[in-house]
């Protein structure tokens, strides 16, 4: 990672006491985050792709959803 690199972050969605302030969770570094970005690109150019429909029977049927 280069000293001019950009940190990805995100907040975290729990519920906590309204005077509280969000927590940030670093993700990605810049070059980690284009990768990852690259490789769905990639994937969804060659057709590796599955629909959310699909998921969510799988995952219906696997827990009982």
């Amino acid at each position: 990672m280069t000293s001019d690199s950009k940190m990805y972050v995100r907040a975290e969605t729990e519920i906590d006491p309204p005077d509280s302030k969000p927590r940030i969770r670093e993700l990605f570094a810049e070059e980690d985050f284009n990768s990852e970005l690259e490789k769905g690109i990639n994937d969804f150019s060659n057709g590796n792709v599955i629909s959310a429909k699909i998921i969510a029977e799988k995952i219906n049927r696997k827990y009982g959803v």
